[in-house]
Parts: C-alpha cells; sequence; structure tokens
C-alpha cells in the first residue's frame, strides 16, 4: 500500500467540526494548524445552541435529513458518551393548528425512519392543554455537554499532536505555486503561513473568508440568535418538551450550565 504523502492543513475555525476535522487528518499524517478567533475552542456556535444531540425527529418533512440524524445519533452517542446528558425523557408535541403534519403523520414518520415514538403517559398530557396539542409523544433524545466535549476534543488534538492558535483570523487566501498562502491575524499581528490545503470551518464567517479572497460568495441569509437560559419547576427538571411543526417552542436541558434551554422560533431568532 501506498504511503499517504503529508500534507500540511490550515482549519479556519474552531467549533467542534472543525478539531473534529483536524484530528482525522492529522491521523492520516497530514500536520494540521486551528486558527480560531476566539480565546477558547468551542465557544461560539458549538456552545450557543440548544445542546440537543439530534435524533431525526425534528424532520418530519425531510425523510433524507431524518434519516442522517438517525445514523448519525448512535455514533456520537458512543464515541462521545463521557458528555452526554440522557438522565431525562424527552416528549415531542404536535401542534392542533398550524402544523404541517398531524400527531398520526408524525407517529408514521418516526415509524418510517425507525426512531423511538409511543403515546406519553397521562400525567405528561395532563401538562398541556388539549385544545391546542394534538398530540404528545414520548421520544429518545438527549443533550450534550459542550464543556465536556470541547475538553474531550482538546485531549485529542494533543493526542493527535494538533497545533491550535486562538486569537487568531484567517482573513483571506490566494494561490501560491501548488500550494496556498493564507494571510492571518494573531493577537492583532498579521502573520502569512503557506499550506497545501484551507479548510474554511468558520460557520457565520464562511462569507467573510471568501470575500477577503476575492472568491464567490455562498448566497446565506444569518440570523442573530439568542438562547434563553432557565430555571424550570421541578415536574420539569428530568423532562425535555419541543412542540413540533406550528409555533415551535423547545425547552430541554442545557447540560454546561445545569439550566434549561428555552427556545422558540419566533422570538429566537433576530
Amino acid at each position: 500500500m501506498a504511503k499517504m504523502v503529508c500534507r500540511n492543513i490550515a482549519i479556519a475555525g474552531g467549533g467542534f467540526f472543525g478539531l473534529y476535522l483536524a484530528e482525522q487528518l492529522a491521523l492520516k499524517g497530514c500536520r494540521v494548524t486551528i486558527f480560531e478567533k476566539s480565546q477558547q475552542l468551542m465557544s461560539r456556535a458549538s456552545y450557543v445552541n440548544q445542546a440537543r444531540v439530534h435524533n431525526g425527529y425534528h424532520y418530519p418533512r425531510s425523510i433524507l435529513t431524518a434519516l442522517r440524524s438517525r445514523l448519525s445519533f448512535p455514533r456520537f452517542v458512543n464515541e462521545f458518551a463521557d458528555c452526554i446528558d440522557d438522565d431525562f425523557a424527552k416528549y415531542y408535541l404536535v401542534a392542533g393548528s398550524l402544523s404541517k403534519v398531524t400527531g398520526e403523520q408524525f407517529r408514521r414518520f418516526c415509524q418510517r425512519i425507525g426512531a423511538e415514538c409511543e403515546e406519553a403517559p397521562a400525567a405528561v398530557k395532563n401538562l398541556v392543554n388539549p385544545g391546542l396539542i394534538d398530540a404528545v409523544f414520548r421520544t429518545r433524545e438527549y443533550a450534550f455537554d459542550s464543556h465536556k466535549l470541547r475538553d474531550i476534543m482538546i485531549d485529542r488534538l494533543s493526542a493527535a499532536k494538533v497545533r491550535v492558535v486562538t486569537d487568531a483570523v484567517v482573513e483571506k487566501v490566494k494561490k501560491s505555486g501548488e500550494g496556498l498562502e493564507v494571510f492571518t491575524s494573531i493577537g492583532g499581528q498579521p502573520e502569512t503561513v503557506y499550506v497545501d490545503h484551507l479548510f474554511n470551518c468558520t460557520y457565520s464567517r464562511i462569507n467573510y473568508l471568501l470575500d477577503g479572497s476575492g472568491l464567490a460568495l455562498i448566497p446565506l441569509r444569518h440570523e442573530m440568535t439568542e438562547m434563553c437560559l432557565v430555571e424550570v419547576p421541578e415536574e420539569f427538571r428530568k423532562m425535555g418538551m419541543t412542540l413540533m411543526c406550528g409555533p415551535f417552542f423547545s425547552v430541554m436541558p442545557f447540560p454546561s450550565a445545569q439550566l434549561h434551554s428555552f427556545s422558540h422560533v419566533r422570538y429566537t431568532l433576530h
């Protein structure tokens, strides 16, 4: 078997996807450097979200997306077991109006993708207004502790000998011979590096790097979001609820803060 040629790789963005990609490339023999804008890894989109480990329930109108989630769910749970919070019951609610699916359609959808779904117990159904909610199902979905996940990935990156540079912004990139010239700002000071490949894992700043490099922009719409963290009544401590379709809202454990996240499609996005 031919030996893989060692490549010099730069990754812009120190969120979970950037870190995971960096480790996998390093394990294949590449020299990898991560450039992260913040002082800490996984402190932006990888932290400011619902911390939900999706199991397909969110996508009753996209079977392909749902199946992809179902396949990835056990893989993530097994690989990162130490950061998983499964010590709560997760319920999905279907709205009685303004919903594009009915409770029966949602049940059949779960059967189709092989996702656990059963009628919720009476004690839980009694918590909701039957005039507004068509159905309540008990499902299997978990949350993750982003701080524990970050610490796991930092240890794995260290073992894989990945170089991590924080307070670093990749400003632009251009061709240089057979490789790339990458222009960065580290601690406010310009620095240029030469690599074979650059991966743009900056998420909300994808077009920032493309624009700086004179490359075609991706037609994206960005929205500022605010994730509310709340203390819930005692009966909700070991529970998560998501109103699926219609006037969507979700409240579920947020392990890294020992609180619950509370979001609504109308108010979380700005």
